[in-house]
């Protein structure tokens, strides 16, 4: 693209690159007024969006309109943005003052509602910690039940353990007649021939 740029009248213009600072103010003032900036070329408001950026350095944002898809660059767009910024700030401040008288009537409706939110909260934190303690003391309660039954059970343990234990003489019979447990007989056993 050429060192110029087309305004909306037609008459060519140098383009200015914005330096770093510019750019980033321009970018923050953008996006507070973006809503009420008007295209110069189709005249719509809150039509304007980010595009892209040029390749130059320091890259500059190119903006664009969803109405008419008129493009324009930081330079122009700085000066919409400016013209349209004073206008907004303006505007703000009036709605700031007019505000402000119609706080102090509601500030007194506000403090009401929150001291209500405060008394409705005070009253659940009690609800909650009265609960916690009770629920403490069930688990007290039912932890000593199950050390009760607990030591109880394991009194029993030594006696169901020696009733299920198989007797010492059955045992015995089972182990004389593997050759591991008779030395005699795994000695013969080593010795013999193998066929």
């Amino acid at each position: 693209m050429p060192p110029s740029s087309t305004n909306p009248t037609n008459t060519t213009t140098l383009i200015s690159n914005l330096n770093p600072e510019e750019t980033a103010d321009l970018l923050l003032k953008f996006e507070a007024c973006r809503q009420n900036l008007a295209c110069p070329k189709c005249a719509k408001r809150g039509i304007f969006r980010r595009n892209c950026s040029t390749k130059s350095e320091p890259p500059q944002p190119i903006f664009s309109s969803n109405g008419c898809d008129a493009s324009f660059r930081a330079a122009t767009m700085r000066s919409i943005v400016y013209s349209s910024f004073s206008t907004f700030t303006q505007l703000s401040l009036m709605e700031i003052s007019r505000t402000s008288t119609e706080t102090s009537t509601t500030h007194t409706e506000a403090m009401q509602i929150l001291l209500n939110m405060v008394k409705r909260l005070t009253n659940e934190l009690a609800a909650a910690r009265s609960e916690i303690e009770q629920l403490r003391a069930t688990t007290v309660q039912l932890q000593s039940q199950l050390n009760k039954d607990y030591t109880s059970s394991s009194q029993l343990e030594p006696l169901l353990a020696t009733a299920s234990q198989p007797s010492l003489n059955s045992s015995r019979l089972n182990t004389t007649s593997t050759p591991w447990r008779n030395p005699e007989r795994l000695q013969y056993t080593l010795y013999q021939p193998r066929i």
